[in-house]
């Protein structure tokens, strides 16, 4: 500012010397001129500030906007599809998944034994079952394997499906796609493992729930259903068309499930309580009681009429035998079972789906009994 000011002063000395305006008029002249310049310096300051500031604020919004998003973390999962058993004759259909996101790829196994369980051999599989559909019923069982006759079926993409009469050692495409699954409907397995879509109630179907909401087929072709908010089940006899409600006990517990066989002897659990009827469900009367204060998950009826019931996820199982009253405490089905079903003369318990977000190995997710119970055999997991 003073070196201004000196600058100013010896304008002022030149100026009076060649021009002979009033010194007054002068000075007004050069405080004009300070004026202007000082408004221009303060303008250009604010400018400046004015552009820091508005980097300030934008920058950061368009680094962010040129961040690329995190990659989502994939989920390694080991998942049972399906399990039948003809006799000495057993399939078992299981996957290995990856999903990112939205996105999942599975790799299908099929396990087959010829000798009862003792071996079990992997086999090929002309399709990639999973990519039929998510269909399943309430017990877990992919709608993609089935028996067609004396031939094992397994379904592909476009209603494409392959039948083998030979054990899964060759394949042959069928001529004629399978029929439409209607989506209205809820497809079930039969006591015959053939499929059948059954019309719901009214109301709809209750909400499946880890292998809660199981719907039961029994060898005289009713199905049974527990109703899950009061203490009743519901049986069709022609393939839902009509339903029936049954009152199950004499409390306001709901029902947890309800087994059977041949659709005359019915069982159903209601809190610890295990209730059993002989005549088609029209009256009950209590058999045993679980201990403890967990609610069972499921329950299935053997060709024995052995009752084999589990709590689930702890691993916790018991066995029913016909005509008795004491619960046996089952060992080695498994830590996680989370649904557990019938084929033929053979017991399967499975915990469904076991996933993490690593690529370690994941463990079995599936035992199969073939004594009613009395011993399991854990089958080993699909390959990573």
């Amino acid at each position: 500012m003073e070196r201004v000011e000196q600058l100013l002063r010896e304008e002022l000395r030149i100026m009076e010397a060649k021009v002979t305006e009033p010194t007054d008029v002068t000075l007004a002249r050069v405080a004009r001129v300070r004026r202007r310049r000082r408004i221009r310096r303060i303008g250009a300051l604010a400018g400046v500030a004015v552009v820091i500031a508005t980097a300030a604020l934008v920058g950061p919004m368009a680094l962010r906007d040129h961040i690329p998003a995190a990659a989502a973390t994939p989920v390694y999962s080991n998942e049972l599809m399906r399990a039948i058993f003809q006799d000495e004759i057993g399939y078992v259909l299981q996957q290995r998944c990856t999903t990112t996101g939205k996105a999942k790829d599975c790799k299908a196994q099929l396990l087959v034994t010829t000798d009862g369980g003792q071996a079990w051999h992997p086999r090929y599989l002309p399709t990639e079952p999973g990519i039929a559909g998510p269909h399943r019923d309430r017990s877990g069982r992919a709608l993609s394997l089935w028996m067609q006759r004396d031939e094992l079926a397994v379904a592909g993409p476009d209603q494409r499906f392959w039948t083998s009469a030979d054990n899964a050692i060759t394949w042959r495409e069928a001529d004629s796609p399978r029929p439409e699954e209607p989506s209205d409907r809820m497809g079930v397995v039969d006591a015959r493992e053939q499929a059948v879509f059954l019309s719901p109630p009214a109301g709809g179907f209750p909400p499946a729930r880890d292998g809660g909401g199981q719907i039961t087929a029994a060898g005289d072709g009713s199905f049974w259903l527990a109703c899950s908010d009061r203490p009743c089940a519901m049986v069709t006899r022609d393939d839902g068309r009509s339903w029936v409600e049954v009152p199950v006990g004499s409390g306001a517990e709901p029902v947890d499930w309800v087994a059977t066989l041949d659709g005359q002897t019915v069982y159903a659990s209601v809190g610890a309580a295990v209730l059993r009827s002989t005549d088609r469900g029209f009256t009950w009367a209590e058999v045993a009681r679980r201990p403890g204060s967990a609610r069972s998950v499921a329950g299935v009826v053997t060709v024995d009429g052995t009752l084999v019931l589990t709590e689930g996820r702890d691993g916790t199982a018991f066995r029913l035998a016909a005509g008795t009253t004491e619960l046996d405490p089952l060992r080695n089905i498994g830590p996680r079972t989370a649904y557990l079903y019938s084929s033929g003369t053979w017991l399967v318990a499975s915990a469904g789906t076991e996933h993490r977000e690593n690529s370690a190995p994941l463990g079995s997710i599936v035992a199969v009994s073939p004594d009613n119970g009395s011993t399991w055999q854990t089958l080993p997991p699909p390959p990573a």
